[in-house]
């Protein structure tokens, strides 16, 4: 086809094509769907050669590659790194090692092991070079009783520097912010998502890359939408269920798939499963909120096995996506009318 006719086709001059065959310029985006017509070829092909940003692909936004560290005070940067080393070391007790003026060992947080016992020091400083890297080490006294040492920086970067003034001392670790944000990520998805909406509210997106609120909560998250419901009463304690409490206790570590609880308004159900939650029963207990549970939603719940309790009983499609996970999920109705019997 001649420059002259293919100009015609699409009304530009043939100095305009002449320039496109010569690679010193390129058609306009709108002009390649008509080209494309033209040569009897695929726009997307067009797109591809010319190296055109396609509209149907989305810019790519990478998450957030370090949470940020150095918006949190002091004592909030130790009540993190407790809360993480908690999560990450779930067989072990992990404590603050007291407060700004107490007598710390040089120790911020313990994580006491059966094996062993590790102390976590966390540091907020722009600049943390290899003499204060040295000097936190030398900060932990023997009354401590750790036998490993973890550094917890806020900063991003920890400098080459800061890290081979460690090389020689193999008990000890230093962990910048993005060692403890990639650390965040690769707990299982429910415990990193309470991490960052109770540390960094309104980073779930940026840096977990999801929107929507769990439907998944805890008993602690759950009981405060209860206060003021008729007939509960969160101060008090249970009383009287005893029998009604240990038979639930021995479904939760049965192999039943689903539990069904009927009961009047105001018989006490809820109060009941918010024991429940409170006793150690094996497996976590969470409470599904009135939020719709969609299959990305089945991801974010704790490892299995694991109880879930829904209070609303009219549940009959959410109920079926639940027991398609039989095998790592126990669904507990706790309403008056069940659409699930």
């Amino acid at each position: 086809m001649e420059q002259s006719e293919l100009a015609r086709h699409l009304g530009v001059g043939q100095q305009a094509v002449s320039t496109w065959e010569r690679g010193r310029g390129k058609p306009r985006r709108a002009t390649v769907d008509v080209l494309a017509q033209v040569l009897e070829l695929a726009a997307e092909v067009l797109l591809v050669a010319g190296g055109y940003e396609r509209a149907d692909v989305p810019p790519v936004v990478p998450l957030m590659a370090c949470l940020p560290f150095d918006q949190l005070s002091d004592a909030t940067f130790e009540r993190f790194c407790r809360d993480l080393w908690a999560y990450r070391y779930p067989d072990a007790s992990v404590s603050r090692n007291g407060d700004s003026g107490h007598a710390q060992q040089g120790v911020d947080v313990i994580v006491r092991l059966p094996e062993l016992t590790v102390g976590v020091q966390c540091k907020r400083h722009r600049e943390f070079g290899p003499a204060a890297v040295q000097a936190a080490v030398d900060a932990v006294t023997k009354e401590a009783g750790i036998s490993r040492g973890v550094i917890a920086l806020s900063r991003p970067l920890a400098t080459p520097l800061a890290r081979a003034q460690l090389k020689g001392q193999p008990d000890w670790a230093l962990e910048d912010g993005e060692d403890l944000s990639r650390a965040v990520r690769a707990l299982p998805a429910d415990q990193s998502l309470q991490l960052v909406d109770s540390y960094f509210p309104g980073y779930r997106s940026a840096f977990l890359g999801i929107e929507d609120p769990s439907p998944w909560l805890s008993e602690s998250e759950n009981e405060p939408l209860l206060s003021g419901r008729a007939g509960y009463e969160r101060d008090f304690d249970l009383v009287g269920r005893d029998a009604e409490l240990a038979a639930l206790q021995d479904y939760a570590n049965g192999a039943e798939p689903i539990v069904i609880v009927i009961g009047g308004g105001g018989s006490g159900k809820t109060r009941l499963f918010a024991e429940l939650a409170r006793r150690d029963v094996g497996r976590p207990v969470v409470f599904a909120s009135r939020a719709s549970i969609s299959p990305d939603a089945l991801e974010l719940l704790p490892e299995s096995p694991v109880v879930v309790v829904d209070n609303a009983g009219d549940r009959e499609g959410d109920l079926a996506s639940l027991l398609g996970r039989v095998d790592q999920v126990i669904s507990v109705s706790l309403g008056r009318r069940s659409m699930y019997a």
